[in-house]
Formats: C-alpha cells, sequence, structure tokens
C-alpha cells in the first residue's frame, strides 16, 4: 500500500526550511518564469546552495519543481537554455501540466520523477492511465474531483 505524503508549497529558501522543519515530507518550488506563480518569489541561480544544503540537512525529505505552465515555442527554446540551471537543484519530481516537454525532461533528468500538475485538468481514469503509459509516476488531482 502506498503511503501519504505531506507535501508543502515553498516559494523562497526560508518557506521551504519551514516546510522541512514543520514536517513536511516534500515541498514544491518554482523556478524562474516556468511556474504559474509568477507573483511568488520563486527561486533563483544563487538559490541553489540553499536548497541543497537544506535537502542535507533534512535527509529523505523529497523537492518537487512545478512546471506547470503552457510552454509556446520560446518558452521550450528558454529551458533549453536553462537546463544547467535546473541540474543545480537536488529535484526528485517535477510537477508537469504541458506534455511538450516530457520527453525532454525523461532525456535530461532520467532519475526524477514526473507528476501531473492539477493544470493538466487530469479528471478521469482513462487520462490517468494515459499519462501513467508516459512514464508520470503521480496525479496531482484537481478539486473538480470527488474522492
Amino acid at each position: 500500500m502506498n503511503t501519504m505524503e505531506l507535501l508543502s508549497p515553498a516559494g523562497n529558501a526560508e518557506k521551504l526550511y519551514y516546510a522541512y522543519a514543520y514536517g513536511a515530507d516534500a515541498a514544491y518550488i518554482g523556478l524562474k518564469k516556468f511556474s504559474l506563480r509568477v507573483k511568488a518569489d520563486n527561486f533563483y541561480d544563487d538559490e541553489y546552495k540553499k536548497v541543497t544544503d537544506l535537502k542535507k540537512r533534512f535527509p529523505g525529505r523529497k523537492l518537487h519543481c512545478a512546471l506547470n505552465i503552457s510552454f509556446h515555442n520560446n518558452d521550450i527554446e528558454a529551458f533549453k537554455n536553462n537546463i544547467d540551471y535546473f541540474r543545480l537543484y537536488p529535484i526528485d519530481a517535477f510537477i508537469v501540466q504541458d506534455l511538450g516537454i516530457v520527453s525532454l525532461l525523461q532525456k535530461e533528468f532520467p532519475d526524477a520523477a514526473l507528476h501531473v500538475s492539477t493544470q493538466a485538468s487530469c479528471i478521469n481514469y482513462e487520462a490517468v492511465k494515459m499519462y501513467q503509459g508516459l512514464g508520470f509516476k503521480r496525479v496531482v488531482l484537481g478539486r473538480e474531483v470527488s474522492l
């Protein structure tokens, strides 16, 4: 049986610390312009050291990265140009909305899990099976879905 995971948002390094310190099993962050939370602090080039230190300080905690924008062609190119920047972060999983970047993530980050973002509107079991077939390990269901 799968165990439940407490996942917390972390808009900056201080919030990531508090998420881990107060018991979150995992936290999700947004990097630069690839997250829908554009008004959040988000993380930038110089913060990867803080994030890496926090992951070491709280062993076993996971770090998820939200890539939940709709990727236009220029966004895909910008993402490709920032691959080395993303590699600096100890990312365990990517939360993805746009299928257009899945093969790129699988190629460049083969050890990172893929999670379907609630933004993808995955609301039925056939869609879940399709995402599973593409290699996704988790689906973040929207509030429209009943249990």
